[in-house]
């Protein structure tokens, strides 16, 4: 008996007609278009990728040897303001800031055309050996006059003392003159008559002056 439904084609694996369906699938050509998509574009994100990282890091060490040459020059000022002197010249160390290392070198010139100000630049790079590639390069001024002359201010302040005191013993224990407590004049009788008597008529006052005399003598 031959079978010729549509079931036993199913089965079989045949379609309409009697051939074999064309399954749905990517070609070998497709893939290999697809693998080589991606081997171009795989790499290049990756390489992004290691970028961003990198500047970030770098934006990390930079800012840490910002503070760190800031904090440099912070020590230079208040040296210089302690010893009251600075003077030209290279030096170089080192710092920890971050639980790392940091390497600074100073360079310290003076000013063109400017008396006593000194221009410091502070490099700070996290290799020894790479002066020329610092991370961050700091640039500041001090004045290296910090001196201040008292003398002046000293020797006024000596001459008002000076002249206070002279002007509290003068008025206060005037043996010469008529400071309080002094007692007055001695005078005789005659001349408390005489002064007495002024102001009085003429002729009476004259009287007055007689019988005190009289008075006195007897």
């Amino acid at each position: 008996m031959r079978m010729s439904s549509p079931a036993w084609r199913l089965a079989a694996g045949l379609g309409a007609g009697g051939r074999t369906p064309r399954h749905a699938g990517f070609t070998l050509v497709e893939v290999m278009v697809a693998l080589a998509v991606v081997a171009v574009a795989l790499p290049a994100l990756l390489t992004t990728l290691y970028q961003q990282a990198d500047d970030t890091a770098y934006l990390r060490d930079k800012s840490l040897a910002r503070m760190v040459a800031a904090n440099k020059l912070q020590e230079l000022r208040l040296g210089v303001a302690q010893s009251e002197e600075i003077r030209a010249g290279k030096e170089n160390g080192s710092a920890r800031m971050a639980e790392r290392d940091w390497y600074w070198w100073v360079d310290i010139n003076n000013a063109p055309g400017v008396e006593q100000i000194f221009r410091v630049d502070i490099r700070v790079g996290s290799s020894a050996d790479n002066a020329d590639q610092s991370l961050y390069t700091l640039s500041g001024f001090i004045s290296g006059d910090r001196r201040v002359d008292t003398s002046g201010a000293l020797q006024q302040q000596g001459g008002d003392d000076d002249g206070s005191g002279d002007n509290d013993d003068s008025g206060n224990n005037d043996d010469s003159g008529n400071g309080v407590g002094d007692e007055p004049p001695d005078s005789n009788a005659g001349g408390d008559a005489a002064g007495s008597a002024d102001g009085l008529p003429d002729g009476l006052g004259q009287e007055l002056i007689d019988a005190l005399e009289n008075a006195g003598g007897g």
